[in-house]
């Protein structure tokens, strides 16, 4: 009986470790990708699947529109969607004006899984830029892609 008793309460408090990390980490995530905005569609904020990319960029001058990775220096290294241009999520408010000046221009923000893009684009949006288009992750792009520093 008393091992009935150990299992179960073992069992619980993996559990309640388990969903309390999930909630702390969630809770972290929102506050880091949200920054305090009540609500990301007052800022016009769009999200786009890699299909609906490649038929846009199809139909479109490349001065028209940037593709922005703001992951790692490394991960950009490692492996990028062609004619991508870096500048990491750490110093996107430093530099992202001398890299696209025009702020209406059409901007693809991708990273590794969504969340650093996710915040990349609500950080543009609130710098003014109004063309911000996210592009999510790199993970779940299916179409061409470089690798090495080519």
């Amino acid at each position: 009986m008393r091992k009935v008793i150990l299992l179960l309460t073992t069992f619980l408090v993996i559990l309640l470790g388990i969903f309390g990390i999930n909630n702390i980490l969630q809770s972290q995530t929102n506050n880091t990708t949200n920054e305090g905005a009540e609500n990301m569609n007052d800022l016009n904020y769009v999200s786009i699947s890699p299909e609906k990319f490649i038929e846009d960029i199809k139909n479109m001058n490349k001065e028209d529109y940037v593709i922005l990775d703001v992951r790692t220096k490394e991960e950009y290294d490692e492996e990028r969607i062609p004619n991508s241009i870096l500048v990491t999520l750490d110093n996107i408010k430093e530099e992202i004006e001398d890299v696209i000046e025009d702020k209406d221009k059409r901007i693809y923000v991708y990273c590794r899984s969504g969340r650093r893009s996710l915040s990349a684009a609500y950080q543009l949006l609130e710098m003014g830029y109004t063309n911000v288009l996210d592009l999510g992750g790199i993970i779940d792009y299916p179409y061409e892609k470089i690798k090495g520093k080519n």
